[in-house]
Parts: C-alpha cells; sequence; structure tokens
C-alpha cells in the first residue's frame, strides 16, 4: 500500500497501520462536493446535533446552516458573486464559519485575515487581494486600517455567545438588549 504525500513523491503506509485501532482505515474516500455540501448534508440529515458548542453555547447544524443560506444572500445582495472576493477578520468563532460556507456557497474566495496582525498590513492584504467585502468582529473594529473596502459588514461577537454573557457585554458596552429600549 502506497500513499501520495508531498509533490506526489510516494510515502509507504506500512509504518502508520500501528497508529491506528483494528478496523479504522488508515485513510478515507470522500466524494468530490464543496465543503459547503459537507454543512448542507449535516444539516440535513442531522439537524438538531450540536455543528458548534462555543462558550458553552450549543449550536446545531441546521440553525448554523439557515444562517450560512441567509449570510449568503446578504452578501449576494451587497454584489459578491462567482469569484469575488470576501475579507474576514474573524478569530476562531462560529461566525467565521456561517461566513467561510457562505462566501463558498456563492463561489467566492475567503480571504481570512489574521486578527493579530498591525491594521497596516491588514490594510496591505485586502488591497492586494482586491476585496470588496470585509467582515469584521465588533470587538476588532479598532484593527482596521484607514482605506477600507466598499462595504465592511460588523458581526456581534456575543451574538453566538450564551445567553448571560451575551447580557453581560451588552451591558459592559452600556447598549440595551433588543427589545429593551
Amino acid at each position: 500500500m502506497v500513499a501520495r504525500f508531498l509533490y506526489g513523491a510516494p510515502l509507504p503506509l506500512w509504518w502508520m497501520k500501528d497508529s491506528y485501532p483494528r478496523g479504522v482505515p488508515i485513510s478515507i474516500k470522500y466524494p468530490e462536493m464543496p465543503v459547503y455540501e459537507f454543512w448542507r448534508n449535516s444539516a440535513r440529515k442531522f439537524p438538531d446535533r450540536d455543528a458548534v458548542i462555543y462558550l458553552g453555547a450549543r449550536h446545531s447544524y441546521d440553525e448554523l446552516w439557515r444562517q450560512t443560506q441567509s449570510f449568503a444572500a446578504n452578501l449576494q445582495g451587497l454584489g459578491v458573486a462567482r469569484g469575488g472576493r470576501v475579507a474576514v477578520l474573524l478569530p476562531n468563532c462560529p461566525q467565521f464559519i456561517v461566513a467561510y460556507n457562505a462566501v463558498n456557497l456563492l463561489g467566492g474566495t475567503l480571504v481570512a485575515l489574521n486578527p493579530l496582525m498591525p491594521a497596516t498590513e491588514i490594510g496591505r492584504e485586502m488591497e492586494e487581494t482586491g476585496c470588496s467585502v470585509l467582515v469584521v468582529l465588533d470587538r476588532l473594529l479598532d484593527r482596521l486600517p484607514e482605506e477600507l473596502p466598499e462595504t465592511v459588514v460588523v458581526a456581534d461577537a456575543a451574538g453566538y455567545a450564551p445567553t448571560r454573557l451575551r447580557l453581560l457585554s451588552r451591558l459592559k458596552q452600556g447598549t440595551s438588549p433588543p427589545g429593551e429600549r
């Protein structure tokens, strides 16, 4: 048995046989389909199962898939189409998953920006990649460069957090929860 590894050079798999329990294959054949199709299939087959547990809050496949479709429709309304580039300035959070899959659903290219980069570097990467839309976490607005793309979408950091943390976040920001103004 031989696997292709690093530029097509053959790599024998005999050394891996002891790394897996008996009956577990060393590799799996995945169907050739876009990544978002895996999410769509999971939402169809396991709608109520947890896809993400974020800060203790549980979010199902169906919930995230519906939000992905909604965000994709909004991005499309902003002019993002096949081949369009969307910059995403988000840490590892559910908002990234939704943005990633929404951009893929439209056939666009997601340009993931590291939130730890200096604002000048963020600006340079957005300019070099020709992004027309930037998705940024509200807590990272101070990281933005002076030159911004045509459209900036601000994601609520507390949006996927448990209710108690969302309320605390709004109290800290000095805003009241929606519907309580």
